[in-house]
């Protein structure tokens, strides 16, 4: 049965207009609507094959018509396909376009699903602009007789050819002292650079007390100026007037207006929003600063006729009042504005400022709705008076309706073909959109479903709005709190069904994060009007005290439909982008290979079933000392399972459901990959997760967040033991994840391509660019460089050795800067001392033997290990060192062993100075690159790990053998694959690290201008020069001797010059040297002697009483230590430097010759030998050098006799 083609005409239009999908077929479009395929044929015959028809199916056109399979189709099968039939043009349309913020339900009802959403196109009327679509949703159980009408439809054009003007009219009286502060902060929030660069924005600020002022608007540049500028130049004073401030925003509206007029536009174009903040009443009737209730009625006179005026101007207004302080009055600044805010504390004020203030600026205008009821329908909530458009000028609202059942059992018939007629009206007043829509379509979500949990939360908070609504202005008495707390109470237990599937673990919950956060938001609210109640309660323990004005606050802001916070905006995105996905392969299911690592470890629930809840698999990450690490010994967890554990991510995760350890997650880190429709959903997690994690990293390129990954797939690899299976496979897994999420990411560094070629190309120039290599990442390199899919197996090996080089080169020129006694590291001549000790002759062993073993780790005997080698040591001989390295440079130039005290203090040195690095783990990178490139290399010409790994996780289950034995052979063909991560340990691969080691040291020693950048153990990573990996001599070569051999002659030469240059004379210090600093003494000459046994010389110093200077008591210190039998040292014949010669020698004068008389002073030769004697006694020097001996007694004396004041001119003696 046809109907009439006249009845289809006007509705084709409009729906050939709305669609967007035109090139499904019939079919296509009825399976999608989950209509059985016996239905297909009468279906067309009744559209004429044309979809835009189905909407004009209705029941009694099916009833009694023959199916398929010959049935004949019932009044309730037929209710049930034109149900199905009404959301094809509310697919087509695009109800549920991703990023429009819709009300809760409204975005969720997603038609596309195959739910039998109740929704009616509401055609409009002969003057309406574009059609309104409307959802009638229904509950269940108890709240069988709620029902919730989701209306949505385009008012008028959009945000972008809108023009917005914003008066701020600020109270600057006497009492706003205390919140100005306040006011000013929110004035420099409202009035950003960004906002006043908005050409399609006019902004304006006046202040008034006893008069309204307008305040200048600076330039967008300097827009952070005008905080200021309220604070200094209007500062609180006078009383407050409200009809000037309305007098002066009139006059500045109207020329702001006129403003836009002249530009073209009109005034339908234009929205004019008013911010009023105060913080009291109206004070400017007599008598002037007190109020009255002639002020309050002057007050609300002036208001009235500014409402008026803005109405009469012909745009969409919005005035809103933020009221600051306990002592302003509710009811006025409810009736000066359409919204009215209590500003109590910051915190508020950050929550008014992101929700209505945002809400305000973003809107496209304002509308209002009105509706017409059928007899057993009613409002549950008044209707507002206006509503907000949003950006693109379409109305979202959410009308609530109580089903009368009392009515409909005393008339059977009272619902049939009943009707709710809904009439939008723009600003103008003008009726925009109307139409009807049958109560017989009312949808009941299926109780379980994510639909069914949000009706039940959107219906709790209606039941809190209603509470807050009777509370308002009453004080109930003890019967009626009693009831109203009940009702408080109910609205928990409505949703503890919701509250114990959002936070059970065992089973996937789809929107687990979207219902917690409504569930907390809910809660919130909740325990506020408990707050609020308790005031009314004589018997409440509380002792707290809010006031009227804050209890009125309170109900006020509870009974408003609050906007949906970001966190809830952003779950519902995700949610609605997930459901715009395509639907997962049905023939995709987990191998048995897959099924042992694709699983989430808290609810054992499978990677599919979590993909098919709307989540997604994540690796945990634990925090190790040097950043996030893989906890690849545990299974992987889902997104919204550790956001429920984590609480939304602010806390770390002990795994109770592990079976041994029980380690602490502390985030999420890659993503399981199992199939590209599964990485899909977990891409949608991803910035959450990213967002976490790149703070946590110690050093993020600026080229993308994501580049994080790399550095904790890096840390994954460093494993100084042979990996078992498990975790070579984690790290396999988290590898590919990695690599489709940087593939997945264009590069924002200005490069093209992807995030992975330019990861890719860091790795390729790290390798092949040794100068670059300085200032790397060497975590996140050796991340990048297991995803590079163009090198051969020599490249992979040489990559390895370079990461091993470039993390022992960074140690050694860290422990070079740390381990010394002195504030600027190690001295030229310890350095030159280890290239020496180093680079030792081979003639005496056979090449490599000592090379193969490093040393026993024992304590260093020093904090100067070097220092302490040099002194015990003994054979070192600047003087004669050079010659020796040249030397051994013309018979040994390719060959070099290290000396058995280099050996030694190499390990000390790395010890003490880089205990944070281990040679063994970086080592433990070479051996796993080679066995990378190797499997690389044994794959089939044009297959890759990363598709093997993809082929072995999921088959296809059609029932032939044929495809699951291809399966098991992939997975065999990925294990190999992966056991090439487990790493090895062999000797060789221990000689070379070691012979490796001493290549660095040697470099940072001869190169300390490359130092830069080291720091200690938690910053960065420890890092090394290119490496081969060969024996010494070819890595070394001759280079380094004949470099050591050249700074060793400049360093004595220039000792040796230094010491003539700057010779004592008459006693006094050396002339010419300049500001004497311990950096310049050190560089003229050289390093002070050492004791040679320290723990005897600790014995000695707790000997010394504590009195004296600090000078005195290291000078007796050196003197009972020699009593003690201990020596002191000098590192070598080129170091001279006595320290406090010419101090301590003034010291024992001032002592032994200050207090006597000139009498006494006739034997003063043999006082001066007296003192001499004592002063060697007392200085640090080597007294084993009788010619050392000599020239300090000559200096002594020479000093000695300056005290003295004889005017003797001795000769210069070098220093």
């Amino acid at each position: 049965r046809h109907l009439p083609l006249a009845c289809f005409r006007t509705r084709r239009l409009v729906a050939m207009a709305a669609s967007t999908n035109k090139t499904d077929s019939l079919a296509a479009l009825l399976t999608r609507l989950d209509v059985e395929p016996k239905f297909h044929e009468i279906i067309r015959e009744l559209c004429g094959g044309e979809q835009c028809y189905l909407n004009d199916i209705e029941p009694e056109d099916l009833q009694g018509q023959c199916a398929g399979d010959s049935t004949v189709i019932a009044l309730p099968v037929a209710r049930g396909l034109v149900r199905k039939l009404s959301v094809a043009l509310t697919d087509q349309v695009g109800l549920d376009k991703l990023g429009r913020q819709t009300p809760v339900m409204a975005q969720l009802a997603n038609p596309a699903s195959g739910s039998d959403v109740g929704s009616s196109q509401i055609y409009p009327a002969a003057q309406a602009r574009s059609p309104l679509q409307a959802s009638l949703w229904r509950g269940a159980g108890d709240e069988a007789d709620s029902l919730r009408c989701s209306l949505h439809g385009l008012v008028q054009h959009g945000f972008c050819s809108r023009r917005k003007v914003l008066t701020m009219l600020l109270d600057n009286s006497g009492s706003m002292r205390d919140a100005w502060p306040l006011v000013t902060e929110a004035v420099g929030r409202v009035v950003s650079e960004k906002l006043l660069a908005d050409s399609s924005v006019s902004v304006a600020v006046l202040v008034y007390n006893t008069e309204a002022v307008e305040v200048a608007i600076p330039t967008p540049d300097v827009a952070g100026s005008l905080p200021e500028t309220l604070r200094t130049r209007y500062a609180p004073r006078g009383i407050t007037d409200f009809s000037s401030a309305f007098a002066l925003a009139r006059c500045i509206i109207d020329r702001q207006v006129g403003g836009f007029l002249s530009t073209g536009s009109k005034l339908e174009e234009v929205d004019v929003a008013t911010l009023i903040f105060t913080d009291g009443k109206d004070t400017s009737a007599p008598p002037l600063g007190m109020a009255s209730k002639a002020a309050t009625e002057k007050a609300v006179d002036a208001g009235n006729e500014f409402r008026a005026w803005l109405k009469e101007l012909g745009c969409a207004s919005y005035t809103c009042t933020a009221a600051f302080g306990e002592h302003h009055d509710p009811e006025q600044c409810q009736r000066l504005s359409d919204r009215y805010r209590y500003i109590n504390r910051s915190e508020v004020l950050a929550t008014w400022l992101a929700s209505d203030l945002g809400e305000l600026l973003e809107s496209a205008g304002q509308c209002s709705l009105h509706l017409e009821l059928p007899p057993m329908l009613a409002l549950e909530e008044p209707l507002p008076p206006a509503l907000p458009l949003d950006t693109n000028g379409c109305l979202d609202y959410e009308v609530w309706l109580r089903l009368d059942n009392s009515l409909a059992c005393r008339d059977q018939n009272a619902g049939d073909g009943a009707t709710l007629k809904a009439v939008v009206r723009d600003s103008s007043g003008a009726a925009a959109l109307c139409g009807t829509v049958e109560l017989e379509l009312a949808w009941q979500p299926k109780v379980g479903t994510l639909e069914a949990r949000l009706f039940a939360l959107d219906a709790a908070e209606l039941r809190l709005r209603q509470i807050a609504l009777e509370l308002r202005g009453q004080r109930p008495s003890r019967c009626q709190l009693a009831l109203l707390r009940e009702r408080l109470v109910g609205a928990k237990v409505q949703v503890d069904h919701v509250r114990e599937a959002a936070e059970a673990l065992s089973s996937p919950c789809t929107g687990r994060s979207l219902l917690r956060l409504r569930l907390a938001e809910l809660e919130q609210r909740r325990m506020r009007l408990s707050y609020a109640l308790g005031h009314f309660d004589e018997d409440d323990q509380d002792t707290r005290c809010l006031g009227a004005v804050g209890i009125d606050a309170v109900l006020r802001d509870a009974a408003q439909h609050p906007p949906p916070s970001p966190g809830v905006v952003s779950a519902l995105r995700r949610i609605e982008a997930a459901r715009a996905l395509p639907d997962l392969l049905v023939g995709d299911v987990l191998s048995d290979f897959g099924k042992q690592y694709a699983y989430d470890g808290p609810s054992r629930a499978s990677a599919f079933e979590i993909a098919a809840a709307g989540d997604a698999l994540f690796f945990p990450l634990t925090q190790g000392a040097e950043g996030p690490e893989l906890a690849s010994d545990l299974a992987p967890i889902s997104f919204e399972a550790f956001q429920l554990l984590s609480d939304g991510g602010t806390r770390a995760v002990e795994a109770t459901w592990a079976c041994e350890a029980k380690p602490i997650i502390s985030m999420l880190g890659p993503p399981v990959f199992v199939s590209a429709s599964h990485f899909s959903r977990a891409q949608l997690f991803l910035p959450d997760v990213i967002r976490q994690l790149a703070p946590a990293e110690t050093r993020i390129a600026a080229d993308g967040a994501e580049k994080a990954l790399l550095g904790v797939l890096g840390r994954a690899l460093l494993v100084a033991d042979r990996m078992d299976t498990t975790r070579a496979f984690a790290v396999f897994l988290a590898a590919r994840a990695i690599y489709a999420v940087l593939q997945s990411r264009s590069s924002s560094d200005g490069r093209e391509g992807s995030m992975l070629a330019s990861a890719q190309k860091e790795a390729d120039d790290f390798l092949k660019k040794p100068g670059l290599r300085s200032k790397s990442d060497l975590h996140r390199l050796a991340g990048a460089g297991l995803l590079v899919d163009a090198w051969s197996l020599e490249e992979f090996r040489a990559f390895g050795a370079a990461l091993f080089a470039e993390s022992a080169r960074r140690a050694a020129a860290l422990a070079l800067t740390r381990v010394s006694k002195r504030s600027g590291g190690c001295s030229e001549m310890e350095r030159l001392w280890l290239v020496w000790a180093l680079l030792g002759p081979t003639s005496h062993q056979e090449v490599g033997t000592e090379v193969a073993q490093p040393p026993p780790r024992s304590p260093p005997p020093s904090k100067a290990p070097l220092l302490h080698a040099i002194i015990t040591h003994g054979v070192f001989n600047p003087l004669q060192a050079a010659e020796e390295l040249e030397t051994l440079h013309r018979s040994e130039p390719t060959t070099s062993s290290p000396r058995e005290a280099g050996r030694v203090a190499l390990q000390q040195l790395l010890d003490v100075g880089a205990p944070h690095w281990q040679a063994d783990k970086w080592r433990s990178l070479f051996v796993r690159f080679e066995a990378w490139g190797y499997a690389r290399a044994a794959l089939s010409e044009g297959r890759s790990p990363w598709d093997q790994l993809d082929a072995s996780m999921v088959r296809l289950d059609q029932g032939a053998g044929k495809e699951v034995a291809a399966s098991a052979g992939d997975s065999e063909a990925t294990a190999c694959i992966a056991s090439s991560l487990q790493g090895s340990s062999t000797a060789s691969n221990m000689q070379d690290a070691h012979a490796s080691t001493i290549v660095a040291v040697v470099e940072a020693c001869l190169h300390p201008a490359d130092d830069s950048g080291m720091k200690a153990k938690g910053a960065v990573e420890p890092s090394p020069p290119q490496l081969t990996g060969a024996a010494i001599g070819s890595a070394v070569g001759s280079p380094p001797r004949l470099s050591a051999a050249s700074a060793l002659r400049a360093l004595v030469a220039r000792r040796a010059a230094n010491a003539r240059q700057f010779p004592i004379c008459g006693g006094q210090l050396p002339a010419g040297a300049g500001p004497m600093s311990a950096a310049r003494m050190h560089e003229i000459w050289g390093e002070p002697a050492v004791p040679t046994d320290e723990a005897l010389y600790e014995k000695a110093k707790q000997s010394v009483p504590w009195q004296g200077s600090v000078t005195l008591r290291a000078a007796l210190a050196n003197k009972a230590y020699r009593a003690l039998g201990g020596r002191f040292a000098f590192p070598s014949r080129v170091d001279s430097f006595i320290e406090g010669l010419h101090r301590r020698t003034q010291d024992l004068h001032k002592a032994w010759v200050g207090g006597q008389a000139r009498d006494d002073r006739n034997t003063s030769a043999s006082l001066r030998r007296k003192a001499v004697a004592e002063m060697l006694l007392r200085l640090r020097w080597d007294d084993s050098d009788d010619g050392a001996r000599a020239r300090l007694i000559r200096i002594l004396e020479q000093i000695w006799d300056r005290l003295e004041g004889r005017e003797a001119a001795p000769a210069a003696l070098a220093s």
